[in-house]
């Protein structure tokens, strides 16, 4: 094969390879539905206010397949997950269990969240160790 049609080649496939890339990021806007990960998070009260309501279900319904959450605390017994939860939504944040079976046992995870960027996790995992003194790590979502 002659080296100019060599390089044609490889051009071409270089050029298919970008289009395939980034047309999708030029549509995207039009295309994408709406997502429970487009709103932003209510900013916890001021101490002294009265929180806002928030309901949330004990496991949100994600579309989407990935997103990020805060992992607060790990417990053995359903009733400690429970009034953790509890205390964490009466103060705004969207917190549930994340029920894990292993070897017979089992563990339950707090959690507080989902968002969709990491960064936003990062930040809400900031505010939960100011605010309760709770040392979470950010985790994926489901």
């Amino acid at each position: 094969m002659d080296l100019q049609l060599k390089r044609r080649l490889v051009g071409g496939a270089v050029l298919v390879f970008l289009a395939v890339i980034f047309l999708p990021m030029l549509f995207e806007d039009g295309l994408r539905s709406p997502s429970p990960f487009d709103r932003t998070m209510p900013e916890p009260p001021a101490p002294g206010e009265a929180p806002a309501r928030i309901v949330v279900p004990d496991r949100p319904h994600l579309p989407l397949s990935s997103g990020w959450a805060v992992q607060v605390g790990s417990f053995s017994s359903a009733a400690n997950a429970d009034a953790l939860v509890a205390r964490l939504r009466q103060a705004g944040f969207p917190a549930y269990v994340a029920r894990l079976d292993r070897a017979g046992e089992s563990l339950y995870r707090v959690r507080v969240g989902p968002v969709l960027r990491r960064e936003e996790a990062e930040t809400l995992a900031r505010r939960l160790r100011e605010r309760f003194g709770l040392k979470g790590f950010v985790v994926s979502h489901p």
